[in-house]
């Protein structure tokens, strides 16, 4: 199978690479010409412009930075390479409407849309979260399987399932750590060493041994590093949004962070607001005489 694939960083050089590596037939194109010349040296035939990759064969494969960055390259490039019979496979993330909007529009010129986002480290198996219709889903299943590796792949259901079920796992990552660093936190701008916390609460297994892996982190290392997969969350919000579905404990997060500094940014290079650091700004030093 020919494979058209647009969008070579971090995730999508890997996926690109570990397709080529398997024996398809890797047509690959990024406006970056050093990630161009880099997937090229791994088995990636670089193409001249996006129309082309997206052009490449019946199966054609995105791995874009954000929901806006799909939207306009679908507009753009996707929609008007559509044919009767091509399928197109977003591995990102996007907002679920964008999502069932663009497959409609696909659908509409004969071609169809799988929404296949991951999770994991791209240079080996990740799991892949499929939504599409059936027929679509089977004709690039080799390609999804290929990229899961020994992970779950799982079609879920129609346009927009595999995007449901990224948020599920976004979600569970970011909310959990979230509530994990506000109880530390908690103690620590009362006065309490993490040290302390990590000793006296924490334990060998279950919760008591991530929360002392967590206080010690406060304490000795970077507890900041934890995006809370904040640069998805206006995904997950509008999908709920637009569902009348309240999602009070992501609404309270989103409203404390959003309008604080993005100083940091997470493995896929998007900024965000330190959750840590701006929990350690509501403390008064005054009254706190562990500070």
């Amino acid at each position: 199978m020919t494979v058209g694939f647009l969008g070579l960083g971090w995730m999508g050089s890997n996926f690109a690479r570990r397709l080529a590596a398997a024996g398809f037939e890797v047509i690959g194109y990024d406006p970056n010409p050093e990630k161009l010349r880099a997937a090229a040296e791994s088995g990636v035939k670089p193409a001249g412009s996006a129309w082309e990759a997206a052009s490449a064969g019946g199966a054609v494969m995105t791995s874009l930075p954000d929901s806006d960055v799909f939207a306009r390259v679908a507009e753009e490039t996707l929609l008007p390479a559509a044919a009767a019979g091509r399928v197109f496979v977003d591995t990102g993330t996007t907002e679920l409407s964008v999502t069932r909007r663009v497959a409609r529009e696909l659908e509409a010129r004969g071609a169809a849309l799988v929404d296949a986002p991951v999770s994991g480290d791209p240079r080996q198996g990740v799991h892949v979260f499929v939504g599409g219709p059936e027929p679509a889903v089977r004709s690039v299943w080799s390609l999804l399987a290929t990229l899961a590796g020994d992970k779950p792949c799982v079609h879920a259901g129609p346009g927009g399932c595999g995007q449901i079920l990224k948020g599920v796992n976004q979600l569970a990552m970011g909310l959990v750590q979230a509530a994990w660093l506000e109880t530390i936190s908690y103690g620590v701008r009362l006065g309490t060493d993490a040290r302390i916390i990590a000793e006296a609460v924490g334990g060998p297994d279950g919760w008591r041994a991530t929360l002392a892996q967590n206080a010690r982190q406060a304490a000795e290392g970077d507890p900041d590093v934890h995006d809370l997969k904040f640069a998805e969350w206006s995904c997950f919000l509008g999908a709920a949004h637009d569902a009348g579905m309240k999602m009070p404990m992501l609404e309270a997060l989103h409203a404390f962070l959003k309008d604080r500094p993005r100083s940091r940014k997470d493995a896929m290079n998007r900024p965000y607001a330190p959750f840590w650091s701006a929990l350690m700004e509501t403390a008064r030093p005054a009254d706190n005489p562990g500070r």
